[in-house]
């Protein structure tokens, strides 16, 4: 058991997901880069029955890392969108809180006490 920790630790820090020439990694680059994980199990392990839990151990990187590579790629797909939203809920928050200075403002000093 000791062993197939080891086995599955070193495969998640040596299997790396391909990365576009810009250094964002697409989804298609992630299923690349775990197909080609797996034919590496496959080839290390060859189908018969003494080596299925070895290939299925091999395996258990491959899928841990196309789920962390794709889930990398769909934060950098929606960054924008995320950084658009923000832009435009700062905005609303300043206008909403100018609109409240000018009210306080143009309140005068017994209706301020009411308040």
């Amino acid at each position: 058991m000791r062993r197939l920790a080891l086995m599955l630790v070193a495969g998640l820090a040596f299997t790396v997901p391909a990365v576009a020439d810009d250094g964002k990694t697409t989804v298609a680059e992630c299923k690349q880069s775990y197909e080609q994980c797996v034919a590496e199990c496959n080839a290390k392990y060859p189908e018969d029955e003494a080596a299925g839990f070895k290939r299925a151990a091999c395996g258990v990187p491959c899928a841990a890392n196309r789920a962390v590579c794709e889930a990398e790629a769909g934060y950098d797909a929606a960054k924008p969108e995320v950084k658009a939203g923000w832009e435009k809920t700062k905005e609303t928050a300043k206008q909403l809180t100018e609109e409240a200075k000018e009210k306080w403002e143009a309140m005068t000093e017994d209706e301020k006490k009411e308040k």
